[in-house]
């Protein structure tokens, strides 16, 4: 034996015993937390941006989940619902990968969140659960491991102070389009008009939506459910929003599509964009001159407009003309009213709709600006001096079940201070209904069977 060897057998018989003790220990890890704590199990979370984020922007949560053994089964997320975020799971698969750490080789699942925080200020996301299955020296480990807990900031930036809605996004753009020239109409000709909203880095429910298209006298507009579509592209989100209204001249004159405009928060730059949507002025014969009224106060055409296509063989719906300036007062012998006004109503219009309202109801949809403007609505209206006299709901409007969307509707709907009366699916028979003057209840039931299901707990709510 020359004098390296006991050298050598030394080394030999410590690596045997390292190799041994680790063994062991692999062999003694029968949890989840034991492999955790003999370090052969980690997870570890990032978020990014972590500074200089807007409500409305996304941020990525990233939980890596690491082993030098392997895993054996499906791993699932169990996300927190923080008061002021909505976190979502858009990708239903991990980004595996491996390296070596260390000598060893481990495995490497990377999980993607999206964050989206709702207003400015402080924020934590409270640890993110991971059930994992791993395979140990004694078989298969299954159990859930819980990720650090992430506190962060969110600023509103001055130029967005006093703005109720905006889109926070690397990319926006909005577009309309119509299936014909507006040149040469004549009454009985009907057109339809495309709108469409794009960005990236947001999911398709939060862009904005087209104001309402209330009738105007003469021009009706028929709007069909919006197309709501999400997209991944090599991990940038991509959304857009369709919006198709049909129009049908009904009589000569002259007419005006309002100019819209939208608010852009450009991430990329961290300046405040603006983009609109032209005027469209539509001439039909040689009528003179109608004067359109603007401003969020305007009354609701379409509730009338609707009453005046109403057959006159059904039950009658008495309704009655309010002026712009009028107090709101129902007809002398009138016992139960129902008021369709306007989004946005304020001031002393809905201080005068108040003074008379037993029961408001708001409906809601699938939208991130819905969202938004309810939430400063129901605030307004919790802090109006009839609050506790007055029954306050939400009914979600063009829901459709078993859709990530309306899932995550749900998740928006439990942050509002208000119950939710009814969920009203996304059906053509109400716009069918509409255009002919009808209700769900003047058909038979067989065809509306789901909706009149629907419409149950809000009949009981009103009753």
């Amino acid at each position: 034996m020359s004098r390296s060897e006991p050298g050598i057998l030394r080394q030999l018989a410590l690596g045997a015993l390292l190799w041994l003790a680790a063994c062991s220990q692999a062999a003694a890890a029968t949890t989840v937390a034991e492999l955790q704590a003999a370090g052969r199990l980690q997870i570890a979370a990032s978020l990014t941006p972590r500074n200089n984020t807007v409500p409305g922007q996304k941020m990525t949560l990233t939980l890596t989940i690491a082993t030098d053994r392997w895993f054996s089964g499906g791993t699932r997320l169990s996300l927190p619902e923080v008061p002021g975020l909505v976190i979502l799971q858009t990708e239903q698969f991990a980004s595996n990968a491996s390296e070596l750490r260390g000598g060893s080789n481990w495995v490497i699942q990377r999980w993607t969140l999206d964050v989206y925080p709702q207003r400015a200020g402080s924020f934590e996301i409270p640890p993110v659960g991971a059930r994992v299955r791993v395979n140990s020296a004694d078989g298969d480990v299954d159990g859930v491991l819980s990720s650090p807990a992430l506190q962060f900031d969110v600023t509103l930036p001055p130029a967005l102070e006093g703005l109720q809605q905006w889109v926070a996004a690397p990319t926006f753009s909005v577009d309309q389009q119509f299936d014909r020239s507006l040149e040469e109409l004549r009454a009985g000709d009907a057109f339809t008009r495309v709108v469409t909203f794009e960005a990236s880095d947001v999911m398709a429910m939060m862009l904005p939506s087209l104001a309402a298209a209330d009738d105007t006298p003469g021009l009706a507009a028929y709007p069909a459910p919006p197309t709501l579509q999400n997209s991944n592209n090599r991990g940038q989100t991509l959304a857009s929003r369709t919006e198709r209204i049909n129009y049908v001249v009904e009589a000569e004159g002259r007419y005006l599509l309002e100019a819209q405009d939208y608010y852009w928060w450009d991430t990329t730059r961290r300046e405040l964009r603006l983009l609109s949507l032209p005027a469209v002025e539509i001439a039909v014969g040689d009528g003179a001159a109608r004067p359109v009224t603007g401003g969020a106060a305007r009354l609701q055409l379409s509730a009338r407009q609707w009453l005046a296509l109403r057959p006159a063989t059904l039950p009658a719906i008495q309704g009655w003309d309010v002026a712009h300036d009028a107090v709101v007062r129902p007809p002398k012998g009138t016992t139960h009213v129902v008021l369709d006004t306007p989004a946005g109503l304020h001031g002393k219009r809905l201080e005068a709709v108040l003074k008379i309202a037993d029961r408001v109801l708001i409906p809601l949809q699938p939208s991130l600006f819905d969202i938004q403007a309810t939430h400063a609505f129901v605030q307004q209206l919790q802090a109006h001096r009839r609050a506790p006299e007055i029954t306050m709901g939400l009914v979600a409007m063009r829901v459709r079940d078993h859709t990530r969307a309306f899932d995550q509707l749900q998740h928006y709907l439990s942050t509002l201070p208000l119950p939710v009366v009814a969920a009203l699916r996304d059906t053509q028979n109400y716009v069918q209904l509409a255009a002919r003057g009808l209700t769900l209840w003047d058909v038979a039931p067989s065809r509306v069977e789901r909706d009149l299901a629907q419409w149950q707990p809000l009949q009981a709510w009103l009753a």
